[in-house]
């Protein structure tokens, strides 16, 4: 596979709101959450104001992104209640139980399911659907599943005289040790777009296993292409199946 160098990202915390919402109004003990959110949506008790005994009402954390079961308020964002890899915040948005691993109850993890692209709402196979936005101008990429933001990261795009591409693609294919014949460099979890002359991939590396661009995160440095994390850039290639909508902007 003919590639050019592109690179850098990272899964970050972000201070969010919770929107929790029904008509059933009711709410007995006046903490902001209406006992039928409390019940079926943030598990949250609803004859206590403050669930996690920490000092603060339960609705209160909500809305300033603190989870209201872990104490210590800390932020939705880090918190997995249940274990199965998905954060509290996405699971209040999205809809799935943020105490069970598996809210449908078809034997397999949420985020197993999600990866595989299923909705874990539900024992039918139900697609989901996926897409990536790039911000060239904020060099961020948000992920998206149904509508709900699931992660965020600051990233590296092209240099101002190699630059990426601006537009709406598609992952058009895949490979986990992508090698650059031009520049001698492999670029592990390819996922190519525009033509597949640019792609989304790990930092690059050198044939004796050194790997570069560690340090560019939010900094344009590759020839066009739209670099990640070692860690990240594998967790995203799992979860993109080629033919994913892909976003970029200025």
């Amino acid at each position: 596979m003919y590639i050019r160098v592109c690179v850098l990202f990272f899964f970050s915390p972000f201070l969010f709101s919770v929107p929790i919402t029904h008509a059933d109004t009711l709410d007995s003990d006046l903490d902001g959450i209406s006992d039928f959110d409390e019940i079926h949506s943030t598990h949250t008790d609803p004859h206590n104001s403050d669930t996690d005994a920490d000092g603060y009402l339960d609705g209160d954390e909500l809305s300033h992104g603190f989870s209201p079961l872990q104490g210590k308020r800390k932020h939705m964002s880090d918190v997995d209640t249940d274990g199965d890899g998905l954060t509290d915040r996405f699971e209040i948005q999205f809809g799935t139980d943020l105490t069970r691993k598996d809210t449908d109850g078809d034997s397999f993890v949420d985020k197993e399911e999600i990866w595989a692209g299923y909705d874990p709402r539900t024992k039918e196979k139900k697609a989901v659907a996926k897409r990536i936005e790039v911000s060239l101008a904020k060099q961020r990429l948000t992920y998206y599943v149904n509508n709900t933001l699931l992660h965020e990261a600051t990233v590296s795009s092209g240099k101002w005289n190699w630059p990426t591409p601006v537009g709406e693609f598609v992952i058009i294919n895949k490979d986990p040790r992508a090698w650059s014949k031009l520049a001698g460099l492999w670029m592990p979890y390819w996922m190519g777009f525009a033509g597949g002359k640019f792609g989304i991939h790990d930092l690059p590396e050198w044939p004796g296993g050194k790997k570069e661009g560690a340090n560019h995160l939010g900094k344009r440095v590759s020839h066009g292409c739209i670099r990640l994390g070692t860690d990240q850039a594998k967790e995203v290639y799992a979860m993109t199946p080629v033919g994913t909508k892909l976003v970029i902007a200025q």
